[in-house]
């Protein structure tokens, strides 16, 4: 069963979103209704949560009005999160992807658009570690799940802090440790799949690794042809 955190403050809506959230096709869920900032951050801290569906503005006050929005930009790489709000502003939905939102939904909530995106961020949160899974062999060695922050992972059981991009390019490679993953594949992983823009991801993605292990060496180029996990030295 998936855990869902829902963050909004308007108890109608609340209930409105978390009958969606129960409805979802093919699904089973449990949703934590939470209904302000503080609240919904102890939750997050102490709890396991597959998704985090998330209202921009929590409170009245001026100091609350993109409270939302610090719950993405604190807790968003650690689990998919979709961001509503029936704020008009325009410039919210470029600033909520910047932050590593899932998705960013609009007021009033399309039904259908709402709980396929639901559905598409829980099918994320489950199948990258369903993937690695199933790979032959496993994980590759010192690469575990993260028990408390699913679906991330660390490395010697040391946290690494990847983005949502970031963790789809390394579920291919780890997936696939020891072969060649052709630039087209992992592509897919990113918004613009081009050559240029996934270098940048695996350049941030190396630096991660290494922060948590200076001696990190397991992403490997293909010139010409992609990356691999390898054993390392």
């Amino acid at each position: 069963m998936h855990r869902i955190a829902l963050v909004e403050d308007d108890l109608p809506t609340s209930n409105d979103l978390r009958k969606l959230l129960e409805t979802v096709p093919n699904t089973a869920v449990e949703v934590i209704q939470l209904f302000n900032y503080d609240s919904a951050v102890a939750a997050i801290k102490a709890e396991r949560f597959d998704l985090l569906v998330v209202d921009i503005e929590l409170g009245s006050q001026a100091q609350e009005h993109h409270k939302g929005l610090s719950i993405l930009a604190d807790h968003g790489r650690d689990c998919p999160t979709i961001i509503v709000t029936g704020m008009p502003e325009e410039n919210l939905g470029p600033v909520a992807f910047t932050l590593r939102a899932y998705d960013f939904i609009p007021k009033p909530v399309d039904e259908l658009k709402f709980q396929h995106r639901v559905s598409q961020a829980l099918s994320f949160a489950s199948n990258n570690l369903a993937a690695l899974a199933r790979a032959p062999g496993g994980l590759p060695p010192g690469l575990t799940p993260d028990p408390n922050r699913s679906p991330q992972l660390r490395w010697k059981d040391k946290r690494v802090s990847l983005t949502l991009t970031e963790l789809k390019i390394v579920n291919q490679l780890a997936g696939r440790a020891g072969s060649v993953v052709p630039h087209s594949d992992l592509a897919q992983a990113m918004k613009t799949g081009d050559n240029k823009s996934l270098a940048v991801h695996m350049s941030q993605i190396r630096r991660k690794f290494s922060d948590v292990d200076p001696s990190f060496n397991h992403i490997e180029t293909a010139p010409g042809k992609g990356y691999f996990w390898s054993h390392g030295s």
